[in-house]
């Protein structure tokens, strides 16, 4: 007969055997999982780790083709991954192919997921920034159309705000300053203030630049550029004491700031005549 013991390590061995099966199983399982390897990928993402960010969501893909998170996803790590570990003489070229690596992954998350908004928005900025200022504005007023919900207000304003950065790039004023309202009702920021006061100040308007500059200053203190923009906008009505103040503060923050010590001595010398 066998000791209790002998049967209490059988028992024992027995339901070890069917745990090590059954991890293996599990393992096994997730190893097929392509959700696995897109949740992996993200934290990759977020911790910077950029090359096995990309191997994880491209092995996500290898199981399902069709998994537009996965593209749109390592899109992203394209879209951020232009300047890593190359040569300043590669700059120009890992950019464009990297860019061009993102645009294609957004694009297919798009023909995967008609709606999807984000892909948009992203895919927006990746033409942005190739220069591709059509397709640009054109992603950005489709993203818009499919972010009607609360949650998304924060994404939609930074879209009205890159969109406005395109139009502006392109010098069409007007419908820059409409996307930078829409951009500040949606969420006030320095940045969406500042760009519409330069695109004021480039339209002529110079009253509302000041106005814009100012309020991109009392969120922003210590912004030397919306300083010496607030002073050259001041110049250029003429209302030279105020320029030279504006100028001489930017120069405060920034010193070394060029065209601030050279407005100033012009201004200066237009106050004396």
């Amino acid at each position: 007969m066998k000791s209790k013991g002998i049967e209490i390590f059988a028992d024992a061995a027995l339901f070890m055997a069917g745990l090590t099966l059954a991890l293996l199983g599990a393992c096994s399982a997730l190893s097929r999982d392509p959700v696995t390897f897109l949740n992996r990928g993200k934290t990759y993402y977020q911790e910077r780790d950029m090359d096995r960010a990309i191997a994880e969501f491209s092995k996500a893909l290898k199981l399902d083709p069709n998994l537009a998170k996965a593209y749109y996803h390592r899109g992203r790590v394209y879209s951020n991954n232009v300047y890593g570990n190359i040569s300043h003489s590669d700059l120009d070229r890992a950019v464009k192919e990297d860019m061009d690596r993102a645009i294609a992954d957004y694009s297919k998350a798009i023909k995967l997921k008609s709606n999807y908004a984000e892909a948009y928005y992203h895919r927006g900025r990746a033409y942005a920034d190739n220069g591709d200022f059509g397709h640009a504005i054109a992603d950005y007023s489709k993203a818009h159309k499919r972010m009607p919900y609360e949650e998304y207000e924060p994404y939609d304003a930074e879209a009205y705000y890159y969109r406005g950065n395109v139009y502006l790039e392109k010098r069409d004023y007007d419908q820059a300053i409409v996307d930078y309202s829409k951009a500040i009702k949606l969420k006030s920021n320095t940045e969406a203030y500042y760009s519409r006061g330069y695109a004021y100040a480039d339209n002529g308007d110079f009253d509302r630049a000041i106005a814009d500059f100012s309020q991109t200053l009392k969120l922003d203190p210590n912004n030397a550029e919306a300083c010496f923009k607030l002073g050259f906008a001041y110049a250029l009505k003429e209302d030279y004491d105020y320029a030279i103040a504006d100028l001489s503060t930017a120069l405060h923050i920034d010193p070394h700031h060029a065209n601030a010590k050279e407005l100033v001595e012009l201004v200066q010398r237009l106050r004396e005549q």
